[in-house]
């Protein structure tokens, strides 16, 4: 995940005053504009710091205001985001200090905040005032997953595994050599997506399901007759690409994947609503009996 931090760059007084007359006559809704959201559109629409414009604009968050008022308390910007739960691809930050008008917010957003508001990426923005200081928290979130695309996922994830099978591997202090590549099981898909439904309900992420069952029960509960089994669990990675870098970067997810007795593997994906639309990932492998 990416934070930004902006570079601080103070322009001329007559290009600060240029700025302020150029964003004066973006019309009367540009005008009457206070809201510190509203400002950072009037510089990102008109661009600064020779900085072309920026056509979207960001959108306030409620979630992000979160952020902003608790990295206002202390702490860095990211301990604020995991804390309160936002699903950022990247964020940067603006603190103001000293004024609250108009004026003064607009020409500090284009003197000194300029790569933090004109940043493309940025689709979202939250807002802590308090006194004379204003917060300003700006993100690209996390686009989520659908529910709906696990077969496309499981796909993506099935090329993925078997190409880093293809070569050999160092997994925490074991080498593995490369491995015949593994076939996407229905019935394990099954048994995969069922548990991460589990785990996103529950949000935790445990190998452990809410009737206490173990990986290889719900296996064989599921009538998949096997030899040797196992599962790799994840949280918070939006795509097919993040969850496997993430296993394959963990010596004992990384062994699953490499294990050459496994044959067969399926994998599954739910979404925690209630926790900041993150993903929890499971796969399960299989030798079959």
């Amino acid at each position: 995940m990416r934070v930004s931090t902006p570079r601080f760059r103070i322009r001329s007084h007559a290009a600060i005053a240029s700025l302020a007359l150029a964003i004066g006559g973006l019309g009367t809704v540009a005008a009457h504009a206070t809201e510190p959201e509203d400002l950072v559109n009037l510089v990102r629409i008109q661009g600064c710091g020779g900085v072309p414009g920026v056509r979207t604009e960001v959108v306030r968050n409620g979630t992000l205001d979160q952020v902003a008022r608790t990295w206002a308390q202390g702490g860095r910007l990211q301990d604020a985001i995991d804390q309160v739960g936002y699903p950022a691809t990247s964020s940067g930050s603006i603190y103001i200090e000293g004024t609250t008008d108009r004026s003064g917010m607009l020409r500090l957003l284009g003197a000194r905040h300029c790569s933090v508001v004109n940043d493309l990426d940025y689709t979202e923005i939250g807002v802590y005032r308090f006194a004379a200081g204003t917060w300003l928290v700006l993100a690209e979130p996390v686009e989520p997953l659908d529910p709906d695309a696990q077969a496309e996922v499981a796909g993506e994830v099935l090329v993925l595994v078997n190409a880093a099978r293809r070569q050999s591997r160092r997994c925490g202090l074991r080498r593995h050599g490369p491995a015949a590549p593994l076939a996407l099981s229905a019935a394990l898909s099954e048994v995969a997506l069922g548990h991460a439904q589990d785990t996103a309900a529950r949000g935790k992420l445990t190998h452990r399901g809410a009737d206490g069952s173990r990986p290889e029960e719900r296996v064989t509960r599921a009538g998949y007759a096997w030899q040797a089994t196992g599962e790799n669990i994840a949280f918070g990675q939006r795509d097919a690409q993040a969850v496997v870098a993430h296993w394959l970067d963990s010596s004992g997810h990384c062994a699953n994947i490499m294990n050459a007795r496994f044959t067969e593997f399926g994998v599954g994906f739910a979404i925690d609503v209630e926790g900041g639309g993150r993903a929890y990932w499971v796969q399960v492998f299989a030798e079959p009996r």
